[in-house]
């Protein structure tokens, strides 16, 4: 009774007129509303009977999918194709269950993607199409690019891996390799990149040959040398669109208002690195 009072709106074409209309009577005479919102002074009982529904139904994530009921999915989708509320009816699911899983894992065909680690052949062609779709040879200036017509990109490839595998694969690794990252000397990381970035913006120098990189280096005690740490300054800044028609500060301020953000939201400590980094230019 649960699952039905809290889910058969999700697939209202399982049930009859005449058993909605039973299941409205029950909860107007039972005061289901009412008795589901004890407690909540603050919430509308719209909002709380609609929280209550992706909460508490039987069958909203992934991990409540059985074997079974994936196989049949496919079956299904084959059939009625993305109209996945009536694919769920079969199965008192939600639809949108059944369309992210099946998004993450399968391609149109109904094969699974490819999962793992990617070719050198499979970064090849993504590289190829993005230069093709995006209509440039340098790649460099669309490493901060927010929105990239992926989509595109898709239809220009021939491998078997998801929207979102692409993106990510090129957001958290390919486009690092365009920018020659691998050449930074003496292990230089990313949060390295990205104290030397907080650090130069706070300093505000005024123009690249005011810069004291003596004093600098002496808070990076793991490079060995002044020329590789303006080896890996010029590649840093390299990775700005358009770098050598931009100023110094125009440079600085691109990548501290651009790299900066993707670092820190995409690592685990998140915003107690700033702090972090306002320690170190301290120091």
């Amino acid at each position: 009774m649960k699952t039905r009072l809290l889910g058969y709106f999700a697939q209202s074409q399982r049930y009859t007129r005449n058993d909605r209309k039973k299941f409205r009577e029950f909860m107007r005479s039972s005061q289901f509303y009412l008795r589901l919102a004890n407690g909540l002074p603050n919430r509308t009982l719209n909002s709380i009977y609609r929280n209550a529904r992706i909460r508490f139904h039987s069958l909203k994530y992934k991990k409540d999918l059985s074997d079974d009921i994936i196989n049949n999915m496919k079956h299904y989708y084959l059939i009625f194709g993305k109209k996945w509320t009536k694919i769920a009816e079969n199965f008192m699911c939600y639809p949108d269950t059944l369309k992210e899983h099946y998004r993450l894992n399968y391609n149109k065909n109904g094969e699974p993607y490819d999962m793992g680690n990617w070719s050198l052949d499979e970064d090849k062609q993504l590289l190829d199409a993005m230069r093709r779709v995006l209509n440039t040879d340098d790649l460099k200036q669309h490493i901060y690019t927010k929105q990239l017509p992926f989509n595109q990109i898709i239809d220009e490839i021939d491998i078997n891996r998801s929207y979102y595998q692409i993106r990510n694969h090129w957001l958290g690794k390919l486009r690092w390799s365009i920018a020659q990252w691998d050449q930074l000397e003496d292990s230089w990381t990313q949060k390295d990149t990205a104290r030397l970035i907080y650090c130069l913006f706070k300093y505000e120098f005024t123009d690249e040959s005011t810069i004291d990189w003596d004093e600098i280096k002496e808070k990076f005690v793991n490079i060995s040398s002044f020329n590789s740490l303006m080896k890996n300054w010029r590649l840093i800044k390299q990775t700005v669109p358009s770098f050598e028609c931009k100023s110094y500060k125009e440079i600085i301020d691109f990548l501290y208002d651009n790299f900066l953000p993707q670092f820190i939201r995409n690592s685990d400590k998140g915003i107690d690195y700033l702090k972090e980094f306002e320690i170190f230019f301290n120091e």
